[in-house]
């Protein structure tokens, strides 16, 4: 039972995950919502933390239960199972029948979901009931003008949505409602911001002061390679990152830093 390794209070935190637990990701999302200007088809989900530089194999619902098994069987350390691409996992109905199967063995594993937010709000009641203790969520800027820079579109309700006023309310609302009632219903949240030098250094600040505001104890910075219309853009130095850690040390307790430098 991974509930008698550590303190349930302090179980779901990044830091006690990372120091108690090794992860297992799952790649059965193949569909996105958000067009991210730094993004490509060619790579998974960058803003949910995975790697640019790679591409995973979509997994079938049955598959990746199986893969889950195999894994945690040979590697009794092996108990976050992460589900964070190659697209968006809250779009595609195949997180859910994975987490639906895994839900009945929630005392051997950790749930986790990594999303960027845009249907947070409306799935969180049904993340909760699936037993998922962990989600991460990709915000990368705040302001309209910089969320204009970073995304060319995403989809909600079937419509495509361009306008950059409409655009920045439907993402904000999601990302901080979402929020809100992952940790009503006792799921913790981690925030991950990718960084983009000259395009959201500005808005990094203002987002770990209102994910404090709103209960999140730790953040991510992410200095990844840009991909797609970005990608004639430098992926941010380690010198570079580590002013901003600090900067945002004043608002949450942890705050990790992830480079595909």
């Amino acid at each position: 039972m991974v509930g008698s390794s550590v303190r349930q209070s302090d179980l779901y935190s990044v830091k006690s995950i990372n120091a108690w637990f090794d992860e297992i990701n799952l790649p059965v999302a193949p569909v996105c919502n958000m067009m991210c200007n730094f993004c490509s088809k060619s790579c998974d989900c960058t803003a949910n933390g995975n790697n640019p530089e790679y591409l995973s194999r979509n997994m079938t619902p049955r598959q990746a239960v199986n893969w889950v098994e195999n894994v945690a069987g040979k590697n009794q350390r092996a108990r976050v199972i992460k589900i964070s691409g190659p697209c968006e996992p809250l779009y595609n109905y195949q997180t859910f029948e994975v987490l639906k199967r895994l839900a009945g063995h929630s005392q051997d594993y950790i749930l986790s979901v990594s999303t960027n937010g845009i249907l947070l709000a409306e799935k969180a009641d049904e993340l909760a009931r699936l037993n998922v203790k962990r989600v991460e969520v990709s915000i990368n800027a705040i302001s309209a003008n910089a969320i204009s820079r970073l995304y060319s579109r995403i989809v909600k309700d079937g419509n495509v949505i361009v306008n950059p006023e409409e655009l920045s309310n439907i993402i904000l609302n999601g990302q901080f409602e979402g929020i809100k009632a992952c940790l009503k219903h006792g799921i913790s949240v981690g925030v991950n911001i990718s960084y983009f030098p000259g395009i959201n250094d500005g808005d990094i600040p203002n987002i770990a002061q209102k994910c404090s505001e709103y209960g999140v104890s730790d953040i991510c910075i992410i200095g990844c390679k840009p991909n797609g219309k970005f990608k004639n853009l430098r992926t941010p130095l380690i010198d570079e990152i580590l002013p901003v850690q600090n900067e945002i040390s004043k608002y949450v307790n942890m705050v990790g830093i992830k480079s595909f430098n």
